[in-house]
């Protein structure tokens, strides 16, 4: 789907027009759309603001209030925003049809545990996408609050924990893919929620597989940082150090410290 592109569907349950855009990925690291991301977030939130209509996600129809997967739903029409084209199969769909559609809601962190209760997810890649949409919408908090305020927020919620370990086990699936680039992603992704449950040694060392050279060096170096202070709160990545491709370190290395490379430092330093 191209940037400013929406799909238009129908919802499977009550058949209200809705808004299906491109939802949020996991690290964006495309050269030609990270020019494009102003705010990047640790979890993979973008500042695209796209998620709803991710293709990914549940959604909830907002006349009807029932959730449903994006593929369960029929495609109407096609919209480009730039030219205000409308592409359809349907010649009877009026173009007014775009006015009438309307994102879907987004669900709230509480009932994305529910849909995980419930069993909404049937295979592996729904409870991926599923947990990962949890995960991300219980981090929301601590994107609208300063950090005075995040501390004040339980980060100890028992089906939060729940949801992030049982995320941290299906991403580890992703380890031993022999597509780099895949496992990459996964490696990063796992040792952000290892990160964020507190569990910094296991998340360095899952960083320190990140191949030097890889897109996502920045990305790593910069949860390393937030490893070493302890800081399990998502966090705001630096879009120019990603975007200029430069991954600086506090020990002036060429290759971002390992976890035996911090261990010696920590040494020098003590005596």
């Amino acid at each position: 789907m191209q940037l400013g592109a929406d799909w238009i569907v129908a919802c499977p349950h009550c058949a209200a027009p809705i808004v299906k855009s491109q939802g949020d990925s996991p690290y964006i690291l495309l050269p030609t759309i990270i020019k494009l991301v102003r705010e990047l977030w640790s979890d993979g939130r973008t500042s695209f603001g796209l998620g709803r209509g991710c293709s990914d996600n549940p959604a909830k129809c907002i006349k009807c209030k029932n959730y449903f997967w994006w593929n369960e739903a029929e495609d109407v029409c096609h919209y480009v925003h730039q030219d205000r084209e409308l592409e359809s199969e349907h010649t009877s769909i009026p173009e007014i049809l775009t006015a009438f559609a309307r994102h879907p809601d987004k669900p709230t962190e509480k009932e994305y545990y529910q849909l995980i209760s419930d069993g909404f997810a049937k295979t592996r890649s729904q409870q991926l996408s599923l947990r990962t949409a949890a995960w991300r919408r219980s981090n929301d908090a601590f994107r609208r609050h300063t950090d005075s305020d995040a501390a004040t927020i339980s980060m100890t919620s028992l089906e939060r924990q729940e949801n992030l370990e049982a995320l941290a086990e299906l991403a580890g699936s992703g380890l031993h893919d022999e597509n780099n680039d895949i496992r990459d992603h996964y490696l990063i992704m796992k040792a952000e929620i290892l990160r964020e449950l507190g569990k910094f040694s296991s998340a360095l060392s899952l960083l320190d597989q990140i191949d030097y050279s890889s897109l996502r060096a920045d990305i790593a170096q910069q949860l390393r940082r937030s490893c070493w202070d302890s800081d399990s709160i998502v966090l705001q990545l630096d879009m120019i150090s990603i975007k200029n491709n430069r991954p600086k370190n506090r020990f002036g290395l060429n290759r971002p410290p390992t976890n035996s490379t911090l261990s010696e430092q920590n040494h020098s330093d003590m005596s």
